[in-house]
Parts: structure tokens; C-alpha cells; sequence
């Protein structure tokens, strides 16, 4: 596998042996849908992403307004992270709905900050 440890270890530190082995799976799963030979980086990324935070919720359809709410909610999350000291550093926000959540704000100590769509 073409995978660089370093860009992974900061998100899996806490990973249990049977946590890493469903990471290994996952990225060769995905690497098998795209008909690839070799599991690269990118693979190890989406991987990560699905078990930390869910898989993606394609079929979710979200108005305008909810995708704007969304990412102005998230970048709340990220702010905050960016100025308060004692806040794990972020690397990484998204507006894809996952599980209940329809954003999510990943910080390096795997807390994850999510916005829920309100009950109707």
C-alpha cells in the first residue's frame, strides 16, 4: 500500500488492533469499487472518515438553506477550535450528511463536533 503512516497516525493514535485491521479493510474495500491493484492514501482517508465519522448519507437530499445553516454551523466549530487554546487542533470539516449528523468538525483527538437536523 502507497500510504504515508505520519498523515494517518495523528487520527488513528486510539485505535484499537481490531479498529486498525477495519481501517485496512475499509481503504481495501474502496480501493476494489475504484478497480484498483493497490490501496493508496486516498483510500486510507475515506476509510478513516467513514469509521470516525459515519458513512456518507448519499441518498440525504438538503435544501440550500440546510447546506448553508450546515456549513455556517460547522465553521462555528472550527473557529472556536482555531482560537481556544485548550481545543484540539481541527483538521477537518465537512457538510456531508453522516449517520444523524448533516456536518461534521473532526479534531485531531478524534472529538467529533456534529450538527443534527432538529426534530420536525
Amino acid at each position: 500500500a502507497r500510504t504515508s503512516s505520519r498523515r494517518l497516525s495523528p487520527a488513528v493514535h486510539r485505535f484499537s488492533g481490531a479498529d486498525l485491521a477495519n481501517l485496512v479493510n475499509e481503504a481495501s474495500l474502496f480501493a476494489a469499487r475504484a478497480n484498483k491493484r493497490i490501496v493508496e492514501m486516498r483510500e486510507f482517508e475515506l476509510a478513516k472518515d467513514k469509521i470516525m465519522m459515519g458513512a456518507e448519507r448519499k441518498s440525504m437530499v438538503m435544501s440550500e438553506k440546510e447546506k448553508l445553516n450546515t456549513a455556517y454551523h460547522e465553521a462555528g466549530h472550527a473557529i472556536v477550535g482555531r482560537v481556544v487554546p485548550e481545543h484540539d487542533p481541527v483538521y477537518k470539516v465537512s457538510i456531508i450528511p453522516r449517520g444523524r449528523a448533516l456536518g461534521v468538525t473532526m479534531s485531531s483527538r478524534k472529538r467529533i463536533a456534529t450538527a443534527c437536523r432538529s426534530a420536525r
